[in-house]
């Protein structure tokens, strides 16, 4: 998966977002993805394309709503109806 530049740095503020409401420091968070602090840093500046693997465990893990990191819209984390994830 590429994106251009501009999608590129909203997706990483978006991550960097989720992970500033999980409470995570940059260590914590990349130990969950088995990537380094500096490779999330490089993904939540927009500077690398997160991998389809990493977009997967996020959402996996952590329970994130898709629609929000892609689309900016709805809440942070999903909830039990899918269907409230587009409010």
């Amino acid at each position: 998966m590429q994106l251009k530049e501009h999608d590129r740095k909203v997706v990483g503020a978006r991550i960097k977002e989720i992970r500033n409401a999980l409470s995570l420091n940059q260590m914590e968070f990349a130990k969950s993805f088995d990537i380094g602090r500096a490779d999330l840093s490089r993904l939540e500046n927009g500077i690398i394309t997160p991998s389809f693997f990493f977009i997967l465990k996020m959402s996996e893990i952590y329970h994130i709503n898709l629609y929000f990191l892609f689309h900016g819209q709805g809440e942070l984390f999903v909830k039990e109806n899918p269907q409230e994830n587009l409010k």
